[in-house]
């Protein structure tokens, strides 16, 4: 699972790559690969899987994936309470950039 998550954090890095790898099949299958991972995960698996899921936002085709999700939103809730900083920045960058979209946006009004 690390290699798969490593892999999907490098591709995500390129927006051409993540805009290929974004469909509604995939991402449900990485969440799920996501929540087995955090029950073991160490700390930079932890950072990695919370870049991914802040690419996955920034991207207008993996933000309605994110915002659906409501077990990856908690995930990023529970990390801010992390005693590791590096954890809990990434977490907080993530949720930020969710709470900082426009409450008249379609897909936030959707979800909240």
């Amino acid at each position: 699972m690390l290699q798969i998550i490593a892999v999907v954090r490098v591709l995500g890095q390129s927006s051409v790559l993540l805009d290929r790898l974004i469909d509604p099949v995939t991402v449900p299958k990485l969440f799920e690969v996501f929540v087995d991972a955090i029950k073991w995960a160490d700390v930079t698996i932890e950072i990695y899987i919370l870049q991914i899921l802040r690419l996955f936002f920034a991207s207008n085709g993996g933000k309605p994936h994110l915002l659906k999700n409501q077990q990856m939103l908690s995930y990023a809730s529970i990390s801010l309470a992390k005693e590791n900083i590096n954890i809990g920045n990434e977490a907080a960058s993530l949720l930020i950039e969710v709470l900082q979209e426009p409450r008249n946006s379609s897909l936030l009004h959707c979800f909240l």
